[in-house]
């Protein structure tokens, strides 16, 4: 099976967690491939500003993983921006988690979250999974990453 993964990952703790998805997936003998959304200017707010400087276009694949970072109480701007510039996700198989740093989900993560999964939704992908990793303490971020690596069963 072909698993392609578009990660936003601005502190590389998104991308961590891919790299831990992408061991599993090849390990059960799928063909893996991280892409790289990256902006030039990575810490504007509004997506309508954001100028992506690596932009993958969508291939295809069986399955689809997509993640970003949480910020501001909001997905990531960048991420934001890359889903409005892709195209109909109509019958293709999503994934999707955030990572955050706030203790509590209700601190961002939910709200992200949400976000993200509303515009794929809007997009008409069929969404498999979805799941909001925290970075703040050590014990729940294993559990957490080791529920992602179960949840999202390909």
């Amino acid at each position: 099976m072909k698993i392609l993964m578009y990660i936003h990952s601005a502190t590389g703790h998104t991308m961590q967690v891919a790299q831990l998805l992408e061991e599993k997936y090849k390990k059960q003998g799928h063909k893996v491939e991280i892409k790289s959304i990256v902006a030039l200017n990575d810490r504007e707010e509004n997506p309508d500003n954001i100028k992506l400087i690596q932009c993958p276009p969508l291939e295809e694949a069986d399955i689809y993983i997509f993640a970003a970072p949480v910020r501001g109480f909001q997905l990531s701007p960048v991420m934001r921006a890359y889903l409005a510039w892709l195209p109909s996700l109509k019958d293709r198989q999503i994934y999707c988690f955030v990572t955050q740093f706030f203790p509590f989900k209700s601190m961002g993560g939910t709200n992200a979250l949400k976000q993200f999964v509303g515009i794929l939704e809007s997009k008409k992908a069929q969404m498999k999974g979805h799941i909001d990793i925290n970075w703040s303490v050590s014990k729940k971020r294993q559990r957490l990453i080791h529920e992602i690596l179960d949840e999202f069963i390909i």
